[in-house]
């Protein structure tokens, strides 16, 4: 009988090992083709290269910290940015010259597009819009189409449309004869997107930002970025600051405590005290010019100096006895039938009787008309209310907590607006109170102004410019009329915010070939975007301008 034999036998493979990998790579697989039908048809990435949308979107761009005040900010250094880089660069703040070179180079905001949502909705004014660009070349001399745009759409289909003093004005066309539907242009109001209207504020002075050295003026020079005494090529330049808001009435003075302040605070030294107005001061503080304007093009030369009408007011008030009134006031242009007439006194009031009401007072006759009123709570004491007063796109709003409680608008023949007078430089903003209070947060901010000369520096489509005899110099002069700009059916025009820096509808004096041919009937017709190079709407910063791969997730936001 054979003798038995010890063996060892060997564990048997998992049964399902096979099937685990192939499922794995399977739904490998699947997410990949499920990425990729998402980013071709749901959404995409995009990462923005340039400062046209600046700063709703920022490009490559350097972050300035000023080291008085701490205000931050962007300013453009895309390549080719500046041909003599100045010295230093002002805070718009505290016009502290503040040391840049050496700072490093962050990128541009990458954001995420809606793709095809426009296949199921209509495109809307002042959505931000990503679209292949119509031009034959752009500045590296690339076709145009092979690039992306991002701006935002200001025109729509089968409308005609002017920019004047800094608005859009639009008119309805027939689609078919591409005849007027309205016997006049009326102005494109922001307020029909009130996120946007938000989105393009451009901050002139928040009263937060109060410099370590009080704006004073050493008696030695410095060295740029540690004084605000500093040489400059041969010569020193000096670049004082005062607190911007000042009492009206110098008797009021001892009554404020303003200066060198992020709050102000009245407190009257009468038991009956008669009412007080602060005004703001743009040579103490703002010093209104070019690069106060746009401090993110601060390394730039291509804007010319523009008036400021359209304004915003915020400010939050806590009073300090019962029935405490406020008025809020501006000066603008308003529906007054003399071309010549002198700019009316807008002024918004929560009086202390229990009325809001909004006014408008003739500084030729002093007559002032109520334009809106309401009942309204008088203001609780020791509490906090947030109140604005915006006078924008033609149209006085009064807000209380980011509600608008009041509003008036007006609209005249664009003919009359284009010759009657110019906007002054800048309005008489103030203040006045009644009684003891303190103001926190007291922010102006102005309106985006486009340009009529886009980066080409010709009159751009649909443009009316004033007369400017220098660009340092407010335009005060008859207006150049370049034609009306009609777009199309399913033609779009857009602009960048960053508006004295942008290449868009404005400036474009070229179309593809081919764009031509498949879009236009091979006409060259230039300015519009057709519909079908549409991407898509931009809706969210998901990686906000990172300095090499960190990105800023507190700057994290969506896009209006």
């Amino acid at each position: 009988m054979p003798k038995p034999t010890n063996s060892t036998t060997k564990p048997s493979p998992h049964p399902h090992s096979d099937e685990s990998i192939k499922e794995t790579v399977e739904s490998i697989v699947i997410a990949f083709i499920l990425a990729f039908i998402f980013r071709a048809y749901v959404v995409e990435a995009f990462i923005i290269p340039t400062g046209s949308m600046a700063p709703t979107l920022l490009g490559q761009h350097i972050q300035i910290n000023c080291s008085q005040c701490g205000y931050s900010f962007p300013v453009d250094n895309t390549p080719g940015a500046y041909t003599s880089p100045p010295p230093a660069i002002l805070c718009p703040m505290c016009r502290f010259p503040n040391a840049y070179n050496g700072l490093p180079i962050r990128n541009g905001d990458r954001i995420l597009v809606q793709k095809y949502t426009y296949l199921f909705n209509e495109p809307s004014r002042w959505d931000v819009v990503v679209f292949k660009t119509p031009i034959a070349f752009n500045n590296d001399r690339t076709p145009g189409p092979t690039n992306n745009f991002i701006k935002r759409l200001v025109g729509l289909p089968n409308e005609s449309i002017r920019i004047l003093d800094g608005n859009i004005y639009t008119q309805p066309l027939d689609p078919q004869t591409n005849q007027p539907l309205s016997p006049d242009f009326k102005i494109a109001r922001k307020s029909t997107n009130p996120e946007a209207q938000q989105a393009v504020l451009r901050p002139i002075y928040h009263a937060q930002y109060i410099p370590l050295d009080q704006g004073r003026i050493s008696s030695t020079p410095g060295n740029i970025g540690q004084s605000r005494n500093i040489l400059i090529g041969m010569s020193y330049h000096q670049f004082p600051w005062q607190t911007p808001w000042t009492p009206t009435n110098s008797t009021d003075a001892f009554n404020w405590q303003i200066d060198n302040q992020r709050s102000y605070t009245y407190s009257p030294k009468t038991s009956s005290p008669s009412p007080s107005t602060i005004t703001f001061d743009f040579a103490r503080g703002h010093e209104h010019n070019r690069l106060a304007m746009y401090p993110y093009n601060e390394l730039k030369d291509r804007s010319d100096l523009e008036p400021i009408e359209d304004i915003n007011l915020a400010l939050t008030i806590n009073p300090k006895t019962p029935n405490t009134a406020i008025s809020l006031s501006t000066t603008a242009r308003w529906d007054d039938p003399d071309p010549a007439a002198l700019p009316y006194i807008l002024t918004a009031t929560i009086t202390a009787e229990g009325n809001a009401l909004l006014t408008a007072t003739n500084q030729s006759t002093n007559k002032t008309t109520t334009l809106d009123v309401i009942p309204f709570p008088t203001l609780p004491p020791d509490t906090n209310t947030e109140l604005q007063l915006r006078y924008i796109d033609q149209e006085l709003s009064f807000w209380v907590n980011d509600s608008q409680i009041l509003s008036h608008a007006y609209d005249l023949p664009l003919d009359f607006l284009a010759n009657r007078r110019a906007p002054d430089p800048t309005p008489t903003i103030s203040i006045t109170l009644d009684k003891p209070a303190t103001l926190h947060n007291v922010n102006l901010d102005r309106d985006l102004y486009y340009a009529p000369r886009p980066t080409n520096g010709l009159l751009g489509h649909g443009a009316m410019i004033r007369t400017q005899d220098f660009p340092d110099q407010v335009p005060t002069g008859p207006v150049t009329r370049a034609q009306p700009f009609n777009i199309g059916p399913d033609e779009f025009f857009c602009l960048g915010d960053n508006s004295p820096s942008s290449s868009d509808s404005r400036a474009w004096q070229d179309v593809d070939a081919w764009i031509s041919k498949n879009y236009f009937n091979s006409t060259d017709k230039i300015g519009v975007v057709p519909g079908e190079l549409m991407l898509g709407r931009a809706f969210f910063v998901y990686f906000p301008a990172p300095y090499g791969y960190i990105p800023n997730f507190g700057d994290m936001r969506f896009i209006h």
